[in-house]
């Protein structure tokens, strides 16, 4: 019997898959794509230098474009729910000579499909915010980290508006206190980006409503400038 969670969930697998169905450059030219990209590499740099021939998972990878910004040698793993992410990530790992991938889709309960200490870097951006239990994931994601490996996690901090997405609200000090709880320990945290304010007021104030073509320009005037800045200046302010 269907329940309204079910429906719930079923709708966001839906819309999530026709959001990635969009073709690889309709990621390379947004910006919110590609700030958390250049987040999540900043952040492992910090870890290590360099991660030549490491295994790096990714909860819920999306367009891949993290993923695929690692070097070749790269074992690469991830839990995504869209058919068609995991289905371009596949072909894009293939076509950018990448070993084949490791990808499958969240279980309904239960751990995740893979081995215990198998990963040396975990990734997880934007996506703690929208699952039911946040301790129980990170702990999930520590099980899989090899002893030394890493996590880098991404959560929007201090948000403004309240998104029907998202489950909870984080501060740092709440993120970095539900990590520690799991077993990671700190290594860095930090509040960044300046321009997401202005992406979360322009995204919210058209929510519900349909776009006018001045203000669908203007959307796309701003992706196109910002989405290859460097991550330094995303950080001003």
């Amino acid at each position: 019997m269907s329940t309204p969670a079910h429906h719930a969930a079923e709708a966001n697998r839906q819309a999530y898959d026709e959001y990635y169905h969009k073709p690889d450059w309709w990621f390379r030219w947004r910006y919110d794509t590609q700030v958390k990209r250049k987040v999540c590499l900043a952040l492992a740099r910090r870890l290590r230098r360099r991660w030549d021939g490491a295994s790096i998972f990714e909860l819920g990878f999306g367009s891949g474009a993290t993923l695929l910004s690692f070097p070749a040698s790269c074992r690469l793993s991830g839990i995504e729910i869209s058919p068609s992410a995991l289905a371009h990530l596949r072909a894009e790992a293939a076509r950018r000579g990448f070993a084949e991938p490791q990808l499958a889709h969240p279980p309904a309960s239960g751990p995740l499909p893979f081995p215990d200490a198998s990963q040396d870097l975990v990734l997880a951006s934007h996506v703690l915010e929208h699952v039911p239990d946040d301790a129980a994931c990170l702990r999930e994601l520590h099980r899989l980290l090899k002893p030394g490996g890493g996590l880098v996690v991404l959560v929007p901090l201090n948000e403004r508006h309240a998104d029907p997405n998202h489950v909870r609200h984080y501060t740092t000090a709440t993120c970095r206190a539900a990590a520690e709880q799991a077993g990671f320990a700190t290594v860095w945290t930090e509040e960044n980006e300046w321009l997401y304010y202005l992406v979360e007021r322009l995204y919210w104030r058209h929510v519900g409503r349909r776009w006018s073509p001045p203000a669908a320009a203007a959307r796309v005037a701003f992706n196109l400038l910002t989405a290859p800045l460097p991550l330094a200046l995303c950080r001003l302010g």
